[in-house]
């Protein structure tokens, strides 16, 4: 059993069942964390895909007759370490376990996903996904359990709705862990930093809660709170389909408006004056739901942890329970803890010289740039959003434009695109969009 350790500054974690087995410490406070939380994983897919179409043909889901080489597994864990040192655990215990719930999870949607495709309705014969999925595994999965996971997803598989990656649980890890960071101990947005840290939390565990018996039993109130408007009933049991189809709706909605302001304060290191207005108004409307009377909750120190969520969570809440504020450092965009409130830089070592020191000059050549444009696609997205408002147009369409959108601004700010050019495109109607 692995268990980890807080103390104030640094955490350890460690083998109980070998009290000498120290697995990791973290002695730079937070450092592995917020490098986590900046880190690219989207790669991971792409590895997992590699991985089991040499073993596996992914649409006839017909093994190949290639077996799994420690050296192909050695390659996805080089890529995961390099995510957070938590990964060196599966190396460690010689368990895998990231990598063999990838693929179980990857090959349950690719069954389920071949099934609707071929319109198959006969009962699924067990022995041959097991056999499938030993070779996949190497005989390592608990394959019963997985085979429970797929009879779950075909009740509820969507063709619309569902693309799973096999990783989706890791990548979906950094996603909840970068919000937690953002609506809890970020200080950049004075809008935000007017609530307190317990209205902060509120706020985050009624958006992006989940609302199902999966949620951790020590996570802050989440599991207590389902939505703004809809009253907390003490089992998932009580809540009638409708409730719940509303719940599921509003939930969707809130966390998008959530997360255009999560956009908004991170397109870069710093808040133009219509970026700050738009948050204000969020957190003005936001502030009207949350309760008088939030209670403290009461955290241990020694926990036992099966996954990098598990670590990850528990260390951000010991931030919160210490005090800690947060912001993104002015110059290279990474967070820091902040000792003074007028703090805007780390002392990381970029390019051979601290954040600290050349922070201040670039910053403010950054800003004489980079206002144009992102004003611009600020504008862009709140017109397409009222569209939306209106009837005009359709909710689905403003993710995939909102992506090309922001590369489109990345490339203006790299010189790569002129700016006069990105503003005509933002100014195209969406059936002109390319």
């Amino acid at each position: 059993m692995i268990v980890a350790k807080f103390s104030n500054e640094d955490y350890l974690l460690v083998n109980e069942d070998d009290e000498d087995s120290i697995i990791i410490r973290e002695t730079t406070p937070h450092e592995a964390l917020f490098e986590y939380e900046r880190k690219d994983l989207s790669a991971l897919p792409d590895l997992l895909y590699n991985y089991i179409s040499k073993l596996m043909d992914l649409s006839t889901l017909e093994l190949t007759g290639e077996q799994a080489s420690k050296k192909d597994i050695d390659e996805i864990y080089d890529v995961l370490e390099k995510f957070h040192p938590f990964y060196k655990l599966d190396r460690i215990d010689d368990n895998r376990d990231v990598l063999l719930d990838a693929i179980g999870d990857y090959f349950n949607f690719l069954l389920v996903q071949k099934e609707f495709k071929d319109n198959i309705k006969e009962k699924f014969d067990y022995n041959k996904y097991k056999k499938i999925l030993n070779i996949l595994t190497d005989e390592s999965l608990n394959c019963k359990s997985y085979y429970k996971h797929y009879k779950r997803l075909k009740k509820v598989y969507d063709p619309i709705r569902f693309n799973f990656t096999g990783f989706d649980s890791e990548l979906d890890t950094q996603y909840r862990i970068q919000r937690m960071l953002f609506w809890i101990l970020d200080i950049t947005s004075e809008s935000i930093n007017k609530l307190d840290v317990k209205q902060r939390e509120w706020l985050y565990g009624n958006t992006y809660g989940i609302a199902d018996s999966g949620v951790r039993e020590y996570e802050f109130s989440v599991k207590k709170r389902l939505l703004f408007n809809i009253q907390y009933k003490n089992a998932k049991s009580e809540i009638s389909d409708n409730e719940l189809r509303e719940l599921t709706d509003q939930r969707n909605k809130t966390i998008k408006q959530y997360d255009t302001i999560y956009d908004i304060c991170n397109t870069d290191s710093f808040i133009t004056n219509q970026s700050q207005k738009a948050v204000e108004e969020f957190i003005d409307e936001a502030v009207y739901f949350i309760p008088d009377d939030l209670e403290e909750e009461k955290y241990n120190d020694i926990y036992e942890v099966t996954d990098l969520y598990d670590v990850l969570f528990l260390e951000v809440t010991k931030m919160i329970n210490q005090g800690k504020k947060i912001r993104r450092c002015g110059n290279c965009n990474m967070y820091f803890v902040v000792t003074n409130l007028n703090q805007n830089y780390c002392n990381r070592i970029i390019d051979g010289q601290a954040c600290a020191k050349v922070g201040p000059s670039a910053s403010l050549q950054r800003k004489k740039d980079n206002v144009p444009a992102l004003e611009a696609y600020l504008r862009a997205n709140n017109t397409r959003r009222m569209r939306i408002t209106n009837g005009i147009m359709m909710p689905e369409e403003l993710e995939p434009w909102r992506e090309e959108a922001q590369k489109k601004l990345e490339q203006v700010n790299n010189g790569e695109l002129d700016i006069e050019e990105y503003k005509k495109w933002l100014k195209k109607k969406p059936d002109e969009s390319p």
